[in-house]
């Protein structure tokens, strides 16, 4: 009797340690086990928020990033966009050269707030450009059907938050 409470006891613990053990494990790994974009040593911009809504984002930054943009690209994945950064205020256009998949078009002011938006603009349509009613500092672009999905509206304003 003593010897099978004897076996119990070790494999009661052999159980715990085990169990305590994979807890610690998980613990200290949980940090390798989220989603992290990756970081690039530009800027530090990596979330936004529009209507409660996060998106992670690339930051097209230079000239060469802002020419290119998603251009190339076969998809982009929900809740990812491409936030563009500009030096001043003004009408930039944006157009679809070389893009694989529609997208929405998000023009937003210094105040972040959004001032204009082009929705469904189809890959394509290569050859228009397309401009905002008001100058922007920012420009955003989704995947096709993101603005409408989420209720996103000209006036809404724009969280930029750092990673």
């Amino acid at each position: 009797m003593n010897n099978k409470l004897s076996k119990k006891r070790i494999i009661e613990f052999i159980l715990i340690v085990i169990i305590i053990g994979t807890f610690t494990i998980v613990f200290l790994e949980r940090e390798n086990l989220r989603f992290e974009y990756p970081k690039t040593d530009k800027t530090s911009i990596r979330g936004i928020y529009i209507n409660d809504m996060p998106m992670w984002v690339d930051v097209a930054d230079s000239v060469k990033e802002i020419k290119t943009g998603l251009s190339g690209r076969t998809t982009l994945e929900i809740g990812q966009g491409m936030l563009f950064i500009f030096d001043k205020l003004d009408f930039y256009g944006m157009w679809m050269k070389d893009m694989n998949f529609p997208i929405d078009i998000i023009w937003i002011n210094e105040n972040l707030q959004i001032i204009d938006i082009k929705t469904q603009v189809l890959q394509k349509s290569y050859s228009e450009i397309f401009y905002p009613v008001q100058k922007a500092l920012y420009v955003i672009e989704v995947n096709a059907g993101f603005s409408e999905l989420n209720n996103i509206k000209i006036g809404d304003k724009v969280i930029l938050q750092i990673f």
